[in-house]
């Protein structure tokens, strides 16, 4: 700095550094640049050379042309040392909370430092390569591209770019004068104070630069009015900021174009503005509103700074809301709403539909949202290829974490492209095979479920049962296909995990997969395989729909001892039809409890563990390989914590399943009667039925205690009678202290993606997919015999689906169509079924049959009958309708029998029901007369209801004979 005194130029404070500079072919502004550059400065004021040798008062020469560089400065940095001293500003860019501004760094005194650089020049630096020449000849055309941008700006639009060290920095105000032609380039300009566009830098010719009070240092013919200095005014753009309220002024300066387009979008969905880009690439961005109400905003790309700064702003918006934005693509969606993907990757889009609209007053498409989810699902796990890219890296991971572990890759190489594909990738941490064989019986199921991401294949796994029979992971693997080769495969590896020999005292459950079977055959030829009864029993009921077949075969599935399973059977047989030879054509005894080992201590006869494991993850199978993977890892790790802590709260020698079967076969022992017939032999009555208890073997002629391990109830009143305790007589594998060995190895813990190191070598990539048509299906799919859950008509209730079942036509009797589809010819409609009348064989009133009746039928059965009166006992009439009641002439009953006719008669002459006048002839209906003399008693013939039409008058007509 100058002394203001002595007009002496003097050193305050200030760094000190070293720098190597090629001064013979560098100019002034190629030295300003690389100090700038290489020593972090914001702005170069003046530059001084000191000559070797002299002090500052007499050997400090400035800098100001190329001349001086070269004349001054290169002539004694010969010595290879020089020292330069300049005037130079830092200015640090803070983020407040809504914008940041630039603050400057001053010495200890509040001035400006002076800063004395030390250049250093060696003699090897001469020689200097093409590389680097050409590096500094780069650096001068940046600096001559800066200058050119610079020449175009007056001293007031200057102002508006650039502020003031010694000021404070606040929101800038700028004056605008719009001539819309020249700054779009589609016939509209805007001139505005700070633009600093590359058209109307091309024809300047004035080079404008950094400089100190004096203006002497200004190359090109400048008059003192064009003199500015350089000082920044701009303001940074803070994501943080509430982009509502967000203010977008002239020289408002971003980070990326990228940068600005997201914040004119997200600002323009907040207030409910709808814009459309006209202008949109790496350089510049133009926005205007999509309803044309006068607002704009452009913005540019400014080589000096490295930002992009905006360049005009048009009037505010005053156009309606509207409710749907271009801006609101699944882009915007999947970033917006990162987080909550982050948590639930299948967020329904229904729900998401709507908490946009609530937040945003927005209406999006659901084509939209169900984009959002896969582009979230893109940005948290990155794309396929990356993510099989990391598969190296993943398994390297894995066993630094668990080097006891049994991680296996296979992968594919493809002789022409010499790619190498992904195949296959076992997964089987030490914790879970050395707690399965401390703390669970030998028996595990297998099975496999289909992968509902983007990479179709399988996820075949093996899974145990504890002591309290709940599922227990032992391992698990993504394969191509489900298929002999890789199912032998996936044995294979487990045995050797698990360290099995040929099977022998293992119990293994598997459904009737081919490759499966042969898989296991091949591998554990001495193992007990058992099949899942749920699958046999659904292709038998393929065959066999009615439900008697079904409860009689669960029945023999369910039989413990010969027996029961025999009773069953001869029950299948009296079925008929070909019931009991499909039975025993699926081989019961590989899934029937009467013909399983005892050794396992498991009754079980369905794979549900390993379709409970599958629905448990079913949540990870839609997620990319490593994704599941590891969703996996963490449930199972959480898994085991869970289970340990529930066994360390359980009271008593046993876990809660265990405990509470063998108090319900103590309840049940007390209707038993118990007799010993040795020391250890008892014979026990229950029902009716017989059993021998031999405690000494610990079996059971039922044979639930040898299968299961727990003493059954007959077994318990034998205990009982001996007076021990029945709780000594349960297997170990069954007690709690055991049970909790399972849970005593943990997964070990493991850090994320950004901790897995790099593999050298080859890269692996994803395996080669045939896509198929139509929609991809998620659910499994269901079998005939299952119920589905829908609302019903009352609005509950489970109803059976229609699926598989058989459709007959009402109109020709066949199978496969409906009435309304059906071509074939009506089929003969069969007799109505009889009336209750003409199954009684009798009238109303009870009397005889008319005589046009029917005979009842040869087989015993009542023939049909014609309607016939109760009243007169005429056909094609009732006692409704007969004309008896409406008083109708006798002689006008054509349809009545001369029997009936007589036996009215008789009854009249009686003075029964039928009145006949003398005076007419004519036969009317009247109240039973009784002669006073018999007490009023009914006549043998007179009908128990009282006769119609009493109040008829007798007919005029004249009598006939």
């Amino acid at each position: 700095m100058m002394d203001t005194a002595t007009e002496v130029p003097i050193y305050v404070g200030g760094d000190v550094d070293r720098v190597q500079l090629l001064l013979d072919q560098m100019s002034y502004f190629e030295l300003v640049s690389t100090l700038i550059e290489d020593l972090d400065y914001s702005s170069v004021e003046r530059v001084w050379y000191l000559t070797p040798g002299q002090s500052m008062e007499h050997g400090l020469h400035e800098i100001r042309t190329d001349a001086d560089v070269i004349n001054g400065l290169l002539v004694d940095a010969e010595l290879g040392e020089v020292s330069l001293f300049f005037e130079a500003t830092k200015f640090i860019h803070e983020m407040g909370d809504n914008y940041g501004h630039s603050e400057e760094v001053e010495d200890e005194e509040g001035d400006n430092s002076a800063v004395a650089e030390f250049v250093r020049i060696d003699e090897d630096d001469a020689q200097t390569s093409d590389e680097e020449y050409h590096e500094i000849r780069a650096c001068y055309r940046r600096m001559l591209q800066r200058s050119r941008l610079e020449e175009t700006a007056s001293g007031e639009e200057v102002d508006q770019l650039f502020v003031d060290p010694n000021e404070v920095n606040e929101p800038v105000q700028p004056s605008v004068n719009v001539d819309e032609e020249a700054a779009d380039g589609h016939g509209e300009e805007v001139q505005q104070s700070g633009d600093m566009g590359d058209d109307e830098a091309q024809g300047s010719e004035a080079t404008v630069y950094r400089g100190s009070e004096n203006s002497d240092h200004v190359r090109g013919n400048i008059g003192e009015e064009e003199e500015v200095s350089m000082i920044d005014k701009c303001r940074f753009y803070d994501p943080k900021c509430d982009h509502k309220t967000l203010l977008i002024t002239t020289h408002m300066r971003f980070a990326s174009p990228e940068q600005f387009k997201e914040a004119i979008t997200r600002h323009s969905i907040e207030i409910g503005a709808d814009i459309r880009w006209v202008r949109s690439s790496q350089k510049k961005k133009e926005a205007v509103c999509a309803q044309n109400c006068g607002w704009r905003v452009y913005a540019s790309w400014y080589g000096k700074r490295e930002t992009f700064i905006v360049k005009g702003v048009g009037t505010p918006h005053d156009c309606p809301r509207s409710f749907r934005n271009r801006g609101a693509t699944a882009k915007w969606i999947a970033t917006e709403y990162l987080e909550r993907f982050r948590v639930d990757q299948d967020w329904n889009v229904n729900f998401m539909a709507a908490e946009i609209k609530q937040k945003h007053n927005l209406d999006v498409t659901r084509k939209a949202c169900y984009r959002a989810r896969i582009e979230a699902r893109r940005i948290l796990h990155g794309t396929l290829q990356e993510d099989f890219h990391r598969m190296r890296s993943y398994v390297g991971h894995l066993q630094k974490v668990d080097p006891d572990g049994t991680f296996l890759l296979e992968v594919d190489l493809e002789p022409e492209s010499e790619k190498v594909y992904f195949k296959r990738f076992y997964v089987g941490f030490s914790s879970l095979s050395r707690g399965f064989l401390e703390g669970c019986r030998p028996f595990f199921c297998l099975d496999g479920c289909f992968l509902k991401g983007e990479v179709k294949g399988m996820l075949l796994s093996a899974v145990g049962k504890d002591g309290n029979n709940h599922m227990y992971p032992i391992a698990w693997a993504v394969v191509e296909s489900e298929n002999g080769s890789s199912w032998t495969w996936f044995i294979q590896t487990l045995k050797e995990q698990l360290h099995i020999v040929d099977g022998n005292g293992w119990t293994i459950v598997s459904d009737q997969q081919k490759g499966l079977v042969d898989a296991i055959h091949e591998c554990l030829p001495h193992a007990e395989h058992r099949k899942c009864a749920r699958h046999v029993h659904a292709h038998f009921k393929a065959k066999h729909r009615f439900d008697m077949a079904t409860t009689l075969y669960w029945e023999a599935v369910y039989s413990t001892n010969e027996p029961d399973w025999k009773a069953a059977t001869a029950k299948l047989k009296d079925l008929g039809g070909t019931v009991y030879q499909d039975f025993m054509a699926m081989e019961p005894e590989r899934f029937c409890r009467v013909f399983m080992k005892t050794h396992s201590k498991c009754g079980s006869v369905e794979s549900n563990v390993c379709e409970s494991f599958n629905n448990w993850i079913m949540k990870f199978r839609v997620l990319r390989v490593l994704a599941m993977l590891e969703g996996i890892r963490v449930a199972v790790m959480t898994r085991l914590v869970s289970n340990k802590r529930k066994m360390g709260l359980c009271k008593g020698p046993f876990p809660p399943v265990v405990k509470s079967k063998l108090e319900k076969h103590k309840d049940e022992a007390r209707m038993c009667t118990s007799r010993p017939s040795s020391a250890h032999k008892h014979e026990v009555q229950i029902h009716g039925k017989g059993y021998v208890v031999d405690l000494h073997t610990r079996t059971c002629t039922c044979g639930y205690w040898g299968l299961y391990g727990i003493p059954c109830c007959h077994a318990v009143s034998a205990i009982r009678s001996m007076r021990f305790n029945p709780e000594a007589y349960v297997h170990r594998y069954l007690q709690l202290e055991y049970v909790k060995n399972s849970y005593k190895y943990p997964i070990p813990a493991s850090e994320g993606p950004q901790a897995w190191l790099p593999v050298e070598g080859y890269k692996i990539y994803p395996p080669k997919m045939r896509k198929l048509p139509g929609r991809p299906k998620k659910n499994r799919r269901k079998e005939a015999a299952e119920l589905i859950t829908k609302n019903a008509k009352n609005g509950n209730g489970v109803v059976a689906t229609r699926h598989h079942s058989i459709v007959h036509c009402t109109r020709c009797g066949g199978e496969g169509h409906n009435r309304r589809s059906c071509t074939n010819p009506p089929a003969p409609q069969p007799a109505p079924p009889p009336s209750k009348r003409q199954i009684r064989g009798g009238n109303n009133g009870g009397g005889a049959a008319p005589p046009n009746a029917p005979v009842a039928a040869e087989n015993g059965q009542p023939g049909r009958r014609r309607p016939h009166c109760s009243r007169c006992g005429a056909a094609n009439h009732n006692s409704r309708t007969c004309p008896l009641r409406v008083g109708v002439q006798i002689e006008s009953m054509g349809t009545c029998s001369r029997q009936q006719m007589e036996r009215e008669v008789r009854r009249a002459a009686q003075g029964i029901g039928v009145y006949i006048d003398p005076t007419s002839g004519n036969m009317y209906s009247r109240m039973s007369t009784r002669d006073p003399q018999q007490g009023g008693r009914r006549g043998p013939d007179e009908p128990d209801h009282p006769p119609m039409n009493t109040t008829q008058p007798p007919s005029t007509q004249p009598e006939t004979q």
